[in-house]
């Protein structure tokens, strides 16, 4: 896994996936006016594509999902598509055990912890 990739998977795993997200987008990408939700979310599907996190199955029942709780809730405006696509790839990284992730760096911080097993890399991620 690349290192900038590493990056955008441990901006879905932090407290504010969003916010770091796009924190992570500026530093790396240029930074212009255009919403970067469509970049990061092509960012973000070529690593579910590249570990095999979402079938297209479960991308398309997300995307229904959405249009319904929108209509349940009687919203005016339902949500854009890119911004659901970006939610739905966002809390597949978010939930993926870092075991499916192979090549994904544990932080110092966590190496240095006790009792921490080196061979056991899913406790902490």
């Amino acid at each position: 896994m690349r290192k900038l990739d590493q990056l955008f998977v441990r901006a879905c795993k932090s407290k504010d996936p969003k916010k770091r997200l796009l924190s992570v987008y500026r530093r790396f990408y240029l930074d212009t006016d255009e919403d970067p939700v469509p970049y990061i979310s092509s960012i973000l599907l070529t690593i579910t594509e590249e570990f095999n996190l979402l079938s297209a199955r479960s991308l398309i029942a997300g995307l229904k999902q959405a249009k319904l709780f929108s209509r349940l809730l009687n919203e005016e405006e339902e949500e854009e598509f890119e911004q659901t696509l970006f939610g739905i790839l966002m809390t597949t990284i978010r939930f993926t055990p870092g075991i499916k992730l192979p090549g994904l760096s544990i932080p110092c911080k966590f190496k240095e912890t006790k009792g921490y097993n080196h061979e056991s890399k899913s406790d902490l991620l």
